[in-house]
């Protein structure tokens, strides 16, 4: 008989039940890294809290990024001083409240003749970026001169190199990120529901009090009743806007929200080995990224702006082009070409437009700090922001919502205390003091429990799911023979992943699994047509699939993965 897909332990018909049964305080559009955010600062504060996401969680901007939690350093030049100052300060904390998926790195910034920035520009604008984030002194900056940085990393082009920058940021799995912050607020109360797209709004009384929503599952519509409805859609928040338009019967607002296209390209360590993670300045003024992350190396971004699908943002061939001559023009003998990628992925970004006339603003010049907008039937939007402040961002949507509910609703005192010290869902057992210790350890424990399971595969499963990896394994199903055996030989994702990514993190689509409940899709999509198939045909099994859909299933996610052969 098939299964349900259950989140946190409950099918998904339990959640839906909790939905249509309760008023909540909060009802939040949208379950990428915005929405999760506020979400786990609502549920800490004792709100009634709901979550409704029209697709999977971390579907749009929020598995597409960069993957970085940092500051911004081209930010600096922006006089965006704010915006680094917050960003760069939350790099610790989250690096406290998750550390299996917030890992420091350093990066080397090399600068050559004729860039636009110079040696002493540089040196001073990372020692300022230290200075405003309160990084630790054994992460600040060090300044190299050309010498020493080939020392460092001999494979960089020699001709021009006048030394360069080294100094730290933090890389992590960013739909992980987002799928932790949102069982984190489960575990506060917050109700949770992934494919359950928003298609109106209840008003009442001249205020917004409600949504209804369909189930992607069943077909079936659904009202949700709260007393404050929070538009975090991302790259959608003015589709919500129109509903809200559509509801009321007034003329929508004009466009706040311009989307810039950025791309990334993932090659396979031994291909591009990096000893140091590097941020290179471009002849048109932005940085771009070459980051080793265990075994690939990726490269990104672009900044286009973008009209065309939001969900499934293409990745032209020009762009791609870009970034090819941007790691070779760096790394001469790696000569690179189109046929030694393993990834791609596309993603789009919101930026709110400053309304003084940047319609044809290059997106790299547009701000990236978030908006916050309330209408006048109470609906709150916010637009904007980055992955790095996302934490902050929620506090700043609180104010809004404390104010719009009655007096004494929340514990606010609460919520101030546990924002910055209460882990993420998985990292409560970690000491955040000896957490690489700690993976090192709990990886060598796993592996005595499960001869199959090679250390390689074990600190996968704890980079996945932190305090939470062994109870992977022990809850398999009894059926599952070998759960801590791979898929497929030499591919990180194993057997008893299947079932839990199913069962636990409400995984529907083939896509989920593969894009964003693992980074596979986005760094080795173009390797995994046996993957595909082998996975695929575990959730057909599970799930109840006919053939019909597991074909549509496995065309989709090759779509998503840019699967092109």
């Amino acid at each position: 008989m098939a299964q349900q897909s259950g989140w946190m332990g409950h099918p998904r018909s339990h959640w839906r039940a909790q939905l249509e049964q309760e008023t909540f305080d909060l009802i939040v559009i949208g379950g990428g890294i915005t929405g999760a955010g506020i979400a786990r600062e609502a549920s800490l504060a004792g709100l009634k809290t709901a979550v409704l996401e029209a697709s999977d969680f971390a579907s749009g901007t929020s598995s597409r990024s960069t993957k970085l939690i940092h500051g911004g350093l081209r930010y600096l030049a922006q006089g965006h001083v704010r915006l680094v100052r917050e960003a760069g300060s939350e790099r610790a904390v989250l690096r406290r409240l998750a550390p299996h998926l917030v890992e420091p790195k350093p990066f080397l910034l090399p600068i050559y003749k004729g860039m636009q920035h110079g040696l002493i520009a540089m040196s001073f604008a990372v020692w300022l970026y230290d200075r405003l984030a309160g990084v630790d002194r054994s992460e600040r900056r060090r300044v190299l001169n050309a010498k020493a940085l080939l020392a460092r990393h001999p494979d960089l082009a020699a001709s021009g190199l006048r030394g360069g920058v080294l100094y730290h940021e933090y890389v992590t799995d960013d739909a992980r990120l987002t799928l932790a912050t949102l069982q984190s607020a489960t575990e506060q109360g917050a109700v949770v529901l992934n494919a359950a797209k928003v298609e109106g709004l209840l008003t009442e009384q001249g205020k917004t009090c409600g949504v209804w929503a369909v189930d992607g599952v069943t077909g079936e519509s659904f009202l949700v009743r709260g007393q404050v409805v929070v538009n975090a859609a991302g790259p959608w928040i003015e589709d919500v806007l129109g509903l809200e338009a559509s509801e009321t019967r007034t003329a929508p607002s004009p466009s706040r929200v311009t989307h810039s296209r950025g791309i990334h390209l993932s090659f396979a360590a031994d291909r591009l080995p990096l000893p140091h993670a590097l941020a290179v300045q471009t002849r048109d003024g932005r940085l771009v990224f070459l980051i080793p992350k265990r075994d690939v190396t990726y490269v990104g971004t672009t900044d286009k702006r973008y009209d065309g699908d939001l969900l499934h943002p293409t990745a032209p061939d020009d762009e791609i082009a870009y970034l090819l001559d941007i790691a070779n023009g760096l790394l001469p003998d790696a000569q690179l070409t189109e046929s030694d990628i393993v990834g791609v992925w596309s993603g789009v970004r919101p930026l709110v437009q400053s309304g003084k006339g940047n319609d044809g603003q290059d997106t790299k010049d547009v701000s990236r700090e978030d908006e916050i907008w309330v209408s006048e039937h109470g609906l709150i939007t916010i637009a904007g922001g980055k992955l790095t402040a996302y934490r902050k961002m929620a506090e700043r949507i609180l104010t809004h919502v404390r104010a719009a509910l009655p007096a004494g609703t929340g514990d606010w005192a609460r919520r101030e205390q546990l924002s910055h010290a209460l882990p993420l869902y998985g990292a409560a057992a970690i000491p955040a003091t000896d957490s690489d210790g700690w993976l090192r350890r709990e990886a060598a424990r796993l592996c005595d429990l499960h001869p199959l399971l090679t250390e390689s595969n074990a600190l996968t499963l704890l980079y996945r799911y932190g305090d939470q990896a062994a109870s992977v394994l022990a809850s398999a199903p009894p059926d599952l023979e070998c759960p801590a055996a791979p898929i497929l030989p030499g591919i990180p994702l194993l057997e008893a992943e299947i079932p839990h990514m199913i069962g636990r993190e409400s995984a529907l689509r083939l896509v989920d699994l593969i894009a964003r409940r693992t980074e596979l899709g986005r760094f080795r999509g173009r390797e995994l047509s046996d993957l595909l198939n082998a996975v695929a045909d575990r959730m057909q099994r599970t799930l109840g699939w006919s053939d019909a859909k597991r074909a549509d299933e496995i065309a989709i996610c090759r779509r998503d993965c840019h699967l092109t052969y």
